[in-house]
């Protein structure tokens, strides 16, 4: 979600009406949360956890997976063994204080910045999934937004972490443009590449 991010009596009253019409999964990842983005390694302030309390009550007594994202953005970008490592340890922080909150679902976004970089992308979603998410053993599958989210089988990022990202985590396209009809052809064609049913993200 680009531009002002919605309110908590935005949020709220959306989950409630998923709950009316049985939608039953609202991922929070708006990229003018600094704590979501550019500050991910920081933990939230009391403020911003009060709000997330009563969401996740809202969506419980809704029926409402509400996954919280984190958009890595920059980071990961010096390769050498320490400074990964740093940034992974940084990681296991900040999900484990969302999972202190209440939340039991996460997502990862890649999405518009940085290097398309398809087995970084892969290497970080799979060691979410079992260094953290298994381990907990209570969470819901990672949903994770990879660079190139758009398009068929042809792109070779799409493809390698397709081959790459372990079987069990979602992998979000938006069809054949950003905005677009999702037809059965293209989404064949891109389950091709991802070795896996897509995740819609349906921008429309």
């Amino acid at each position: 979600f680009y531009g002002r991010p919605w309110g908590t009596e935005g949020r709220y009253d959306l989950i409630e009406f998923m709950g009316r019409h049985k939608m039953n999964c609202f991922i929070y990842g708006p990229k003018d949360d600094p704590y979501h983005l550019w500050k991910w390694k920081e933990p939230y302030p009391a403020e911003y956890v009060a709000d997330f309390h009563r969401l996740l009550e809202a969506a419980r007594r809704n029926h409402v997976k509400f996954y919280w994202a984190v958009h890595l953005g920059e980071a990961f970008k010096d390769s050498r063994p320490a400074a990964r490592e740093a940034e992974y340890a940084a990681l296991w922080r900040k999900l484990d204080s969302m999972y202190k909150i209440g939340f039991r679902c996460f997502a990862v976004f890649f999405d518009d910045y940085g290097k398309p970089n398809a087995s970084l992308h892969a290497e970080i979603s799979n060691r979410i999934k079992r260094d953290f998410l298994d381990r907990k053993g209570d969470c819901a599958p990672l949903i994770v937004c990879p660079n190139d989210y758009v398009g068929d089988d042809k792109n070779p990022y799409s493809i390698e972490i397709g081959e790459k990202a372990e079987k069990g985590i979602n992998i979000m396209w938006t069809g054949m443009g950003v905005c677009s009809d999702i037809t059965a052809e293209a989404t064949a064609k891109r389950a091709k590449a991802l070795k896996r049913q897509p995740f819609i993200w349906w921008n429309w």
